[in-house]
């Protein structure tokens, strides 16, 4: 209370102090970060968080609650994708920075930015940390600013920054791809600064517990400080897919416009403080283009797979599910244990991108059914879209791995002959691409894909008997 206290009084009469990049220098050496893990530990708590999905065009932003309320439009030039933290929504467009009252949409300052990108943005209820860099990435800089839309601190540097994260007055700013300063906004100095061989871009707060974040996540607690084998990380198991799914995004500007990495992507919760370092039941979602596939970090198949209508540009997990929007304007709630659509949304306008923020959100009720495992990887064959080769031929292996003959063979027959570069080429294959057959009327033999080795990368895979 009286940091808070501290810091309103700052931005009444010290706002927009600016610094330049001496903090960002390697050859600083400004302590550990034990005074501030200390400090932090007996009031992290819970913050607010909005339950929220957010469509982005070039003309402005439509936000849909998902925890009930009306949509909200908010109509302003936008360069980047907008950031959802806790309570508020920051965005870059038209020469500024502004945040929006994530719930009704309604402003809550802007602030000039000239031609800077967002990078990102955190907040814990008071004070907004933003992220910007310039479009021809020399110049970057953190703003610390507070509810009013006062500047209490203004850091600039040529070092490449990520994710930033605000908590009772200390701002955490990772730089370079592996370091992280602790801020004290209200003392206007650097307090403590870690530097993690995982490498850090992002810092995210969830369930009272701050992590440092790149491909693995890392706890931040007595554990990291002491360093070696007691650190806490957490990480999905290596998937055979490519591009490789990633649960946190590159350390830079995200287009307005959706890409490759916003459509293949892991989603997770961690486990809460006080248990050890984890997945939240041990589960994770990856969503590969149109399809998402739920698995346990302990489990040789999937729990289950969901081809969707279009391919998935956002998402977040949310106690009992996967909440997901993509392109079109639609918002889709999965049950956590079958995949199945608890209820769906409607964002009323096609967007160039979307996020989604479903961490505050309670547990959807649902008795929603899907079919056997099998079935639903036979779902994901009938596709034709190239993009989905790589799983595909994941999803043959899997299925000569289920032990049920029947089951993996009841519904369609399915084969393939891809050859590519042949004359010939049978006419149950189409395009080189997966197609149904007819039922084979018996046997109990199942051959994955395999390859022979030659240039026109000829292969197959039959089931039942079919040869």
């Amino acid at each position: 209370m009286l940091r808070a206290s501290a810091l309103a009084l700052l931005g009444g009469c010290a706002a927009g102090q600016t610094a330049l990049g001496d903090i960002f220098r390697e050859d600083r050496t400004p302590g550990p970060l034990a005074r501030v893990e200390a400090q932090l530990r007996p009031a992290a708590g819970r913050r607010e968080s909005t339950p929220i999905a957010i469509n982005a065009t070039e003309l402005g932003l439509r936000g849909v609650p998902l925890g009930g309320g009306s949509p909200w439009t908010f109509d302003h030039p936008l360069r980047s994708r907008p950031e959802i933290s806790g309570s508020v929504v920051v965005g870059t467009g038209a020469g500024e920075v502004f945040a929006l009252r994530a719930s009704t949409g309604s402003l809550l300052w802007t602030r000039p930015s000239g031609d800077m990108e967002l990078l990102g943005a955190g907040d814990d209820g008071d004070l907004t940390a933003v992220a910007l860099r310039s479009v021809a990435g020399q110049r970057n800089a953190v703003l610390i600013v507070g509810r009013d839309g006062q500047v209490l601190r203004q850091l600039e540097t040529e070092q490449s920054l990520g994710r930033p994260a605000v908590l009772q007055g200390f701002a955490f700013i990772p730089w370079a791809g592996r370091n992280v300063t602790a801020y004290d906004v209200l003392l206007g100095q650097e307090v403590g600064r870690i530097s993690l061989r995982q490498g850090a871009t992002s810092v995210l707060f969830d369930q009272g517990s701050l992590y440092f974040a790149d491909r693995k996540l890392v706890r931040f607690n007595e554990a990291l400080l002491l360093g070696g084998e007691a650190v806490e990380q957490i990480e999905i198991p290596a998937q055979p897919l490519h591009p490789t799914p990633r649960m946190a995004p590159p350390a830079r500007a995200r287009s307005l416009f959706s890409e490759t990495e916003d459509r293949v992507r892991a989603y997770a919760r961690p486990t809460p403080p006080g248990s050890p370092a984890g997945l939240r039941e041990s589960r994770f979602y990856l969503t590969y283009h149109q399809v998402v596939i739920a698995r346990r970090t302990d489990g040789d198949f999937p729990l289950w797979i969901r081809v969707m209508k279009n391919p998935s540009e956002g998402g977040d997990v949310y106690p009992g599910g996967l909440a997901l929007c993509d392109g079109q304007g639609h918002v889709t709630l999965l049950n956590e244990e079958n995949g199945g659509i608890e209820a769906e949304l409607e964002l009323g306008q096609t967007g160039q991108s979307c996020v989604v923020q479903a961490g505050g959100m309670e547990r959807v009720a649902s008795s929603v059914h899907h079919a056997p495992l099998a079935a639903q990887a036979l779902e994901v064959l009938k596709e034709s879209d190239g993009l989905l080769e790589p799983l595909q031929r994941e999803l043959v292996a899997m299925l000569g791995r289920l032990g049920d003959v029947e089951t993996r063979c009841s519904g369609s027959l399915w084969r393939c002959w891809a050859g590519w570069g042949t004359r010939r080429r049978p006419r149950s294959c189409w395009r080189g691409r997966w197609i149904q057959g007819s039922r084979s009327a018996g046997g109990a033999s199942w051959r994955p894909c395999s390859g022979d080795g030659s240039s026109t990368r000829r292969w197959r895979w039959s089931c039942c008997g079919e040869r």
